[in-house]
């Protein structure tokens, strides 16, 4: 289980919403063959991911995110 503030679910929550609520599979897909981070890649898409969060967050005026290390969500994790 991964605790997680208000305003982080509210995030999630609206992805998995905007992604058509599904049931199953990965919040955040990878284009690799398994659809989920690989160990020789999560690093370098997690840290592609928030260069860009930080970078449309510069544009907008908005807080930056700081480093964190990446956990595994699935969309049944995210629901319970």
């Amino acid at each position: 289980m991964l605790p997680m503030v208000p305003a982080v679910y509210a995030a999630l929550r609206a992805k998995w919403e905007a992604t058509g609520k599904p049931e199953e599979g990965w919040l955040f897909p990878s284009s690799s063959r398994e659809g989920h981070f690989n160990k020789d890649t999560a690093k370098d898409q997690h840290k592609r991911a928030i260069y860009h969060a930080n970078a449309k967050a510069k544009r907008l005026g908005a807080k930056e995110l700081k480093s964190f290390q990446p956990y595994v969500l699935s969309i049944p994790r995210l629901l319970s």
